[in-house]
């Protein structure tokens, strides 16, 4: 039982030195992500009988493919030399971590009891993003965002029109690109929607409506976001559009957005909260 405790408490240990070490390198919420999914799964496996932290000794090849995987993601995140193009893989540096991580915890026989959770830990902190720089499959989403905006200004009365990837108006014009499109808010949805399926009971209907529903919430609040840049543009209101642009007008509609999905998981659910995941 020492011994258990022993291996536990050093495990723990090392998951939090790692989440701090990640911190420093990792942006967005992924990690946030990780980190209250970990805490979820810590708290239901409490049980010795069932505990997250076997007892048992992992596999000399997995310690030691984890042992490398986090040492990789040491070394490459201290490299001063930065490819032409920004990082790629630094987006890879969570993905990399949990995965290392879960090698290092249960080894690679003992991954099949615990492969919904490490499956759950691995979509949270897959870099969607990155996707971008090696396949075009996401290059549409700016073109699908630059028609939404554009739909919703006529809506509501304004004179606008779509060019490619351009709204338009007669006063001025934005372009969305890739940065500015629908993408990080989509994932996000998406991931907060698997995890919502660990934290509560639904039936499979309302998880397809948890999930389109809030793809469907994601797109509309970065249309609505658009929207707004290109009516600050027509309006030659710089400093309106460097806010509404930059990181801190980004996440005001970003946090609307999640708490809006909030309210659609916790209706959908009806508040029935659990621990026991993918019933």
């Amino acid at each position: 039982m020492a011994i258990f405790l022993t291996k536990k408490l050093w495990l723990v240990a090392v998951a939090v030195l790692l989440f701090l070490y990640l911190g420093r390198v990792e942006t967005g919420t992924a990690l946030y992500l990780v980190v209250f999914a970990s805490a979820a799964m810590y708290s239901r496996y409490r049980s010795p009988k069932i505990d997250i932290f076997h007892p048992s000794a992992p596999s000399v090849l997995g310690f030691f493919l984890g042992l490398g995987g986090l040492s990789w993601v040491i070394y490459r995140s201290h490299q001063s030399a930065i490819p032409v193009g920004g990082d790629v893989l630094g987006g890879f540096y969570l993905l990399v971590a949990v995965l290392s991580y879960g090698l290092m915890t249960w080894g690679g026989v003992t991954w099949r009891h615990h492969w919904r959770e490490l499956g759950l830990l691995a979509l949270l902190a897959f870099p969607v993003r990155s996707l971008h720089t090696w396949t075009t499959l996401l290059a549409g989403i700016s073109t699908l965002d630059a028609k939404l905006s554009t739909y919703l200004l006529w809506y509501v009365g304004f004179q606008a029109s779509r060019q490619d990837n351009y709204v338009l108006l007669p006063e001025g014009s934005v372009e969305v690109n890739f940065s500015c499109s629908s993408i990080d808010v989509v994932a996000l949805v998406v991931k907060l929607a698997f995890l919502s399926y660990y934290l509560f009971v639904m039936s499979p209907a309302r998880r397809w409506a948890m999930l389109l529903g809030g793809v469907l919430l994601a797109f509309l609040v970065n249309g609505v976001r658009i929207s707004l840049l290109a009516l600050l543009v027509a309006q030659n209101n710089d400093d309106g559009f460097t806010f509404w642009h930059g990181a801190e007008g980004a996440e005001i509609f970003v946090t609307g957005m999640m708490l809006a999905f909030g309210a659609i998981a916790f209706r959908l659910s009806r508040g029935a909260l659990t621990f026991d995941p993918f019933l």
